[in-house]
């Protein structure tokens, strides 16, 4: 991939991994005081601040694959971000994003053990999506190949039991 763009890079969880397939990686987050961590940690990334209320500090069609990492579940307006990830990527880039997975087994669990937590005014998460409102939401800001699928935390039991994210992996047209 000629440039990957990751919003929401946070600590760099993911991010080394996926500089190993580009030679321009880029990464952004909201947090000013983490992005000068990880310029010291990273230097061969470019790191810069992001609000994602705000365009993203990218050309049009200047990235080539967006990873997103349960991000576009904390703010209160997900389409303008989804449209600005299409906005970045090039005709035919990849964009792969997740977001919390509430299945029905999850749900009941939150029901019985975690409702007041939960749906705690304070709680971060603003958005809740089903695999449905995931992909109508893609699709309307006009990604295809939409795909979606379940993922975990790589803890084993629990992820077969109870998956704790929806994947999903869509393209922008040529």
């Amino acid at each position: 991939v000629e440039t990957l763009l990751e919003v929401g890079c946070g600590d760099c969880q993911f991010t080394p991994d996926l500089a190993q397939f580009t030679d321009n990686m880029l990464a952004c987050d909201i947090a000013a005081n983490q992005i000068a961590k990880n310029r010291e940690r990273h230097p061969d990334i470019t790191f810069f601040e992001q609000d994602l209320r705000e365009p993203i500090a990218v050309e049009d069609g200047e990235v080539g694959a967006l990873w997103c990492s349960e991000v576009i579940e904390h703010l209160s307006q997900p389409r303008f971000a989804l449209e600005e990830f299409f906005r970045v990527i090039r005709p035919g880039g990849r964009v792969l994003l997740t977001v919390p997975h509430h299945g029905r087994f999850k749900n009941v669990m939150i029901a019985l053990f975690k409702w007041e937590a939960h749906f705690d005014p304070e709680y971060p998460h603003l958005q809740y999506f089903t695999a449905r409102s995931f992909r109508d939401l893609s699709e309307n800001v006009g990604f295809e190949d939409v795909q979606i699928e379940t993922c975990g935390m790589n803890k084993p039991q629990r992820d077969l039991l109870i998956p704790t994210n929806l994947l999903l992996t869509a393209r922008k047209p040529a």
